[in-house]
């Protein structure tokens, strides 16, 4: 392949990603074992990144159902995206949090996007980017389309990241 369109693709792919999180405790540095940031007992702040980086709201701490479509609220409207289209749904744990509640998670993440009229052509579902300790999810949401599906469904596999090429 050659350079420009490469490019082009990666520059679609990366246009049609959204991503957002929300933490509900702190990391803690491996060296010290101290947190890199307080959040109140009861507390929980949605866009806040992996490292301690300011969110864009603290709130009550909600049931994982009203965490995901709170998250898929605010990035449907972001891109936006609209009833018809086809994604990718991603949720990454941020280090402490369960697979059970990711499945939790993912599970409303369908749903809702069924009421919305839009299809989820795969999930993943892991810890794809963590920080030590920390209680959290992100949701991403890639809108797709015939040229992303087919880099999406070859085979790959790295030290994070494995799949089996789809037929």
């Amino acid at each position: 392949m050659e350079f420009e369109p490469l490019k082009e693709l990666l520059e679609r792919f990366s246009f049609n990603s959204r991503s957002l999180g929300v933490s509900l405790s702190a990391c803690t540095l491996p060296e010290t074992g101290m947190a890199t940031f307080t959040l109140e007992e009861g507390k929980m702040e949605f866009g806040m990144g992996l490292h301690g980086e300011a969110g864009i709201k603290k709130v009550d701490i909600m049931t994982a159902d009203e965490t995901a479509v709170t998250i898929l609220d605010l990035l449907i409207a972001d891109l936006p995206f609209k009833s018809g289209d086809e994604v990718i749904a991603l949720v990454n744990g941020y280090g402490s949090t369960t697979r059970m509640e990711m499945f939790i998670v993912m599970k409303k993440i369908h749903e809702y996007l069924a009421e919305k009229n839009m299809s989820i052509y795969a999930s993943e579902l892991g810890e794809f980017c963590t920080s030590q300790e920390m209680a959290g999810i992100s949701i991403s949401l890639i809108k797709i389309d015939k040229e992303i599906k087919k880099y999406y469904d070859m085979a790959a596999d790295s030290p994070g990241y494995v799949k089996m090429a789809k037929k």
